[in-house]
């Protein structure tokens, strides 16, 4: 693959990975995790579980992006 197709598929990784953090947001903040009342998991609170999970996705997505980061183009001062 050439150096242009990795930086471009770079970007696309990257705006994917994004929007996915988008959506675990979302999730965080929706009505079916803040509407349960007293529902129980495993003996926790639902929502309590619910945002346990959403935690670990925000962890593991940001360690594949950081891999993943579109690459600086620019030459700079050298």
């Amino acid at each position: 693959m050439s150096s242009s197709g990795k930086t471009r598929l770079r970007q696309i990784l990257w705006r994917w990975y994004c929007g996915a953090a988008i959506a675990l947001a979302v999730i965080t903040f929706s009505p079916a995790v803040l509407g349960r009342g007293g529902e129980r998991v495993l003996g926790l609170p639902a929502s309590l579980l619910v945002g346990l999970v959403v935690a670990l996705g925000f962890l593991l997505l940001t360690i594949v992006a950081a891999r993943a980061y579109p690459e600086d183009t620019d030459s700079g001062d050298s």
